[in-house]
């Protein structure tokens, strides 16, 4: 599975909200308050944070170069095998 990049979390969690309240416009804004469509979105926002931060767990090392970003990953055995590469 694809890890979830910051920017997708912000562009799904928008797309969530606005999708719940046109949702909540249309079928249930008789029935149930705002506040439930924005508690269902903040969950939806918590959802994604989550999956996001679980995502980030055991990537490497983010170290900073002349092009940008690249990540390192560390041989445990301190031996260089051709897989300490940027």
């Amino acid at each position: 599975m694809k890890r979830l990049e910051f920017g997708d979390m912000v562009f799904y969690s928008i797309t969530g909200l606005v999708l719940i309240l046109l949702f909540w416009l249309r079928f249930l804004e008789e029935s149930l308050g705002l506040w439930g469509a924005w508690l269902l979105w903040l969950g939806w926002s918590v959802f994604l944070i989550g999956l996001y931060l679980n995502g980030r767990k055991g990537r490497g090392t983010m170290v900073r170069q002349a092009g940008g970003r690249a990540w390192v990953q560390h041989n445990k055995g301190g031996v260089a095998n051709g897989r300490d590469q940027i």
